[in-house]
Parts: C-alpha cells; sequence; structure tokens
C-alpha cells in the first residue's frame, strides 16, 4: 500500500471531450480525500496528504462494509443541507469539532 496517491482533480476545459470514452464527476464543494483501506486500518488523507481520519470517523466506519483486502477510494467528503446541495461551511464545521473530540450528529 503506497503511503499516498495524487487525488484526481478537475481539468479546466472550455467544452466536454468528443466521444463516448469519458466521463464526468459531479463538482461537490467539500473536501478531496483518498481513503486507504488496508486488514485492520483506515487512514483518510487529505489532497495535501494530511490524515484527517479523526475527522471522518463516519467515512472511516462506512468503509466496513465494502469487503475488501485492501483499496484506495478518491472521492470529496460532503454535507448536503435539506435540498441535496453540498454546504461547504457545514462540513468545516462539523470536520473541525469532531476533530476536537466534540459528538459527530448526521443528517
Amino acid at each position: 500500500m503506497p503511503d499516498r496517491v495524487e487525488p484526481c482533480v478537475a481539468k479546466l476545459a472550455t467544452r466536454p471531450p468528443e466521444g463516448d470514452n469519458w466521463t464526468y464527476e459531479v463538482k461537490w464543494d467539500g473536501y478531496r480525500i483518498s481513503i486507504h483501506i488496508q486488514p485492520g486500518k483506515v487512514r483518510i488523507l487529505t489532497r495535501g496528504g494530511h490524515d484527517w481520519t479523526h475527522r471522518f470517523p463516519t467515512i472511516a466506519e462506512a468503509t466496513k462494509v465494502l469487503r475488501v483486502y485492501s483499496a484506495i477510494l478518491d472521492g470529496e467528503a460532503v454535507v448536503l443541507d435539506e435540498q441535496g446541495r453540498s454546504d461547504f461551511s457545514a462540513l468545516r464545521t462539523r470536520s473541525a469539532a469532531v476533530a476536537e473530540n466534540a459528538t459527530l450528529v448526521s443528517r
């Protein structure tokens, strides 16, 4: 398992590529993270390489249902508002509160 992999980041373009051999990802307003899963261990790393596992215990716990021996997942940590839109302010508030050993409340 590598210590870190470079996350996939959006590339600005003036128009979408042509053809059927491409896909897209919704641009959420959150933290880009990679989740490193190994037997008995999960690490959640930021785009800058910081270990923020302690800030995202709900995500770390959710990896247990994946039934994989090892994996690296690249994605975005977000908090959604009542309309299903990402809310960066709420994400910062929650992740900081969890980092300070506060209780995480999920919607």
